[in-house]
């Protein structure tokens, strides 16, 4: 299987560098930090540059580019650590409504993200991903509509959203709900993440909703939204496994003991070599179910995407430590970039489970194969 880049993915990678180059410098981050990790003037200049309807059809304004397109992007959004929800907006909440394109709900909400006058997220942090399977808001029908009542919490972007869907019951009926953020019914509070980015609470009073899908069919969307979030944070980690690598491999060569860099040391050498390694591994298994996912080949996707996401804790985890190990102080210092880098590294960690039950679920699925 080939895994390099076409021409167009290259030109893609070098627009999205050179935008992200010119935005994520040190100030404007500092400054983001200030502001819920997330920059308002990135997020537009990523649309106006066609970058954020990449993986949408050219119905909503986008490109119809495969997701194997998109992990480009992602990536450098990673070794940029860019004050944007790419894994969120651009994977885990858009995609999977894809199938259900042609309900004007849906397309509204893909419109609004492609061309960057809104954001898509949903609230799944009870209900679906990493959740206990309950449903943790009701809908109430009157005639053809449907307003929802309850909590959400941990919703991604959830401050800057304009649009968001989520799972609610009726009866004893789940279904796939979408409503707008700014309806009146709405409260939004702020929570502080590892990474600095503000997710938000969310209070639902009678808020006007659109039924997109409901029974089985839930099930489904839940699980492509799980299978996309892996997919986007493997090709995300393997962009922040190059910053850091980045940095200490270019401290390690500029600091100097004994009269020697610290990086002519073979203990200091080996363990870099070790995050490339990682890094490397991670690559293969994030552009293996990229790839798998443009093919649609379903019954293998679920584990691909299970391996992507075990290397992204495993080597979120280990670049993260080693190259704080080789920076000695200066890692920690928040004058110098490696902590932000650190900070999103820990967070895709905890948002996927971490090594533990990513590796359970990976043994579940092999073992179920081995039962049939």
């Amino acid at each position: 299987m080939d895994f390099s880049l076409s021409e167009f993915q290259q030109e893609i990678q070098q627009l999205a560098k050179k935008i992200l180059a010119d935005y994520c410098t040190q100030p404007r981050l500092r400054n983001a930090e200030a502001n819920d990790y997330f920059d308002a003037e990135l997020w537009q200049q990523l649309a106006e540059a066609g970058l954020l309807g990449l993986a949408l059809p050219e119905s909503v304004g986008g490109m119809a580019q495969d997701l194997e397109t998109l992990a480009v992007v992602l990536e450098q959004l990673g070794a940029h650590v860019a004050p944007v929800p790419g894994i969120s907006a651009l994977a885990t909440a858009s995609l999977p409504l894809l199938p259900y394109i042609e309900q004007p709900a849906v397309h509204e909400a893909l419109a609004a993200l492609s061309s960057g006058a809104g954001i898509l997220t949903c609230a799944l942090a009870e209900s679906g991903i990493s959740g206990n399977g309950i449903a943790q808001a009701v809908v109430e029908a009157e005639g053809d509509h449907y307003y929802l009542s309850g909590e959400k919490s941990r919703v991604p972007a959830g401050l800057q959203a304009s649009h968001c869907w989520t799972v609610a019951k009726q009866g004893e009926e789940q279904g796939i709900y979408l409503f707008s953020c700014d309806d009146a019914g709405v409260t939004r509070r702020r929570q502080l993440t590892t990474s600095g980015e503000a997710l938000a609470s969310m209070t639902l009073d009678r808020v006007k909703a659109v039924k997109i899908v409901s029974g089985e069919q839930v099930a489904q969307v839940l699980s492509a939204a799980a299978i996309y979030q892996r997919a986007a944070s493997a090709a995300v980690a393997t962009g922040l496994c190059e910053g850091m690598l980045a940095l200490a491999s270019e401290h390690c060569s500029q600091r100097k003991q004994f009269g020697r860099a610290l990086g002519s040391f073979q203990a200091v050498a080996h363990q870099l070599a070790d995050c490339y390694i990682d890094k490397e591994c991670l690559r293969t298994a994030s552009e293996q179910v990229s790839a798998q996912l443009g093919q649609n080949s379903q019954g293998s996707v679920e584990g691909a995407s299970l391996v992507a996401a075990y290397w992204t804790t495993e080597a979120l985890h280990r670049v993260s430590h080693r190259c704080q190990h080789v920076h000695g102080g200066t890692g920690v210092d928040r004058d110098y970039p490696l902590y932000r880098y650190c900070l999103q590294a820990r967070q895709i960690e905890m948002d996927l489970g971490g090594q533990s039950s990513v590796l359970a679920a990976l043994g579940e699925g092999i073992a179920a194969q081995r039962v049939a």
